[in-house]
């Protein structure tokens, strides 16, 4: 883009989002870390060591020429709250959630510890 050297555009589920090359970060995403971080650029690039400053700034320089698109989508991830995936999502429950729930040894949540662990023990 030429207003905004380092961003490409991605077509996805959720529609067209600017995001920065090469990463597969989503420039939301980076905005969204840096306000978390009370606009800080020094805590922006603590969040993102493996950013160039170039990369940092053409998120931040995106956003600078596009804030409403940004703010919507920001606006649009707010209201994604925990209860409302449950509610809404009751399958997107996170693998790791349902291996504690089911984990019966340590190890178990890796994959074939509790097969190996069955097998050694003969359980």
């Amino acid at each position: 883009m030429r207003r905004a050297p380092g961003i490409v555009f991605v077509d996805g589920a959720t529609g067209r989002r600017a995001a920065l090359g090469g990463t597969g970060l989503d420039v939301w995403e980076i905005i969204a870390t840096w306000r978390e971080g009370g606009e800080s650029y020094e805590e922006l690039v603590r969040n993102y060591p493996w950013l160039s400053e170039a990369q940092l700034r053409a998120a931040l320089g995106y956003y600078e020429l596009y804030p409403e698109a940004i703010d919507r989508r920001l606006e649009r991830e707010e209201r994604w709250t925990p209860e409302r995936v449950k509610r809404e999502l009751p399958l997107a429950t996170p693998r790791a959630a349902v291996r504690r729930k089911r984990r019966k040894e340590p190890g178990a949540d890796r994959p074939g510890v509790e097969m190996l662990a069955r097998h050694t023990t003969g359980q």
